[in-house]
């Protein structure tokens, strides 16, 4: 399956924020090991970089570039032109930087694109979903189960010290 993520999703997963932090991980974990083909924009790596390093402060450098080194392992780029760009200047999307990464990410013809502000994608041809609402969606319509990966790893380390 190929997807296109929004760059909350990866800030999601690097930041232990929000409800989508663990199934934003495990798409990329799942993104890593081939059992999905991940793709972002190449715009959303400086936009990633600057939200994840604070505007670049220089304390916070290596760290992200560290954390985006590993991200990069588990997704692909696309590339944007001349074309993505005037699509987005003459579509009817409000926020143009979402207007970009959509018209990017069609350059692809990804099966779904993933994002927490479903709302910033509402005239989206391509559907929307959540990192929650993939794999609610992924196990209803294929019966693909990732939800057993989505359980804390305490409770695994639990069940070892019982044994």
């Amino acid at each position: 399956m190929k997807m296109f993520l929004d760059t909350n999703v990866v800030v999601d997963a690097l930041v232990d924020r929000g409800s989508s932090h663990d199934a934003a991980r495990l798409l990329l974990a799942l993104g890593d090991i081939g059992e999905f083909e991940i793709w972002v924009s190449p715009t959303q790596w400086t936009d990633l970089f600057n939200i994840l390093s604070e505007g670049g402060r220089p304390a916070r450098r290596a760290e992200v570039k560290a954390k985006l080194a590993s991200v990069r392992k588990a997704v692909r780029v696309t590339m944007m032109g001349e074309t993505e760009i005037d699509r987005a200047l003459s579509s009817a999307w409000e926020d143009f930087e979402d207007a970009v990464v959509y018209q990017t990410a069609r350059t692809i013809s990804p099966d779904v694109f993933i994002t927490s502000s479903k709302n910033d994608f509402a005239l989206s041809e391509v559907p929307v979903y959540t990192p929650e609402e993939l794999f609610g969606w992924l196990e209803k319509e294929h019966g693909v189960v990732y939800a057993e990966l989505l359980q804390p790893m305490e409770s695994a380390e639990r069940k070892g010290s019982a044994e």
